[in-house]
């Protein structure tokens, strides 16, 4: 019961280490410098995700 107890607080003091970090400023600014590449890498292959969506309906009939 006072090992669950103990690993208990480990994960609550670890978990508390973590959530200090992330509200840092250093790693505010990198989290925001990868969103900022993520979403001019991702935008600039795929401007649009509908841009080819009609692209497979037209067919062509040929009368024989």
């Amino acid at each position: 019961m006072k090992q669950k107890h103990v690993d208990y607080l480990q994960l609550e003091i670890f978990s508390m280490n973590i959530f200090d970090t992330l509200k840092s400023t250093k790693v505010q600014e990198k989290i925001k410098l990868i969103y900022e590449r993520m979403a001019i890498d991702i935008c600039a292959d795929h401007p649009s995700a509908f841009w080819n969506r009609k692209k497979h309906i037209k067919l062509d009939f040929w009368v024989i």
